[in-house]
């Protein structure tokens, strides 16, 4: 079951959607998916969404080695 505190956005590619004015301007300027907005910060990058995964679910390391977790 979903997080309710997560929304997840679908775009379709074949109409361009990752293209649109208002993608390209406020979310990710290269028109790239997947992008991961938490709060105000966009994460454009699949691998760093991962790691961002990773830290947030288990920031013991269970999904990834701790030592490759960044520190606040």
């Amino acid at each position: 079951m979903p997080d309710p505190d997560i929304t997840l956005h679908g775009l379709r590619l074949s109409d361009h959607s990752h293209r649109a004015e208002l993608f390209l301007s406020r979310l990710n300027p290269l028109g790239q998916v997947p992008m991961l907005m938490v709060g105000e910060v966009v994460v454009p990058d699949s691998n760093a969404i991962l790691v961002d995964l990773a830290a947030c679910s288990a920031p013991d390391g269970h999904w990834m080695l701790a030592s490759l977790i960044p520190q606040e």
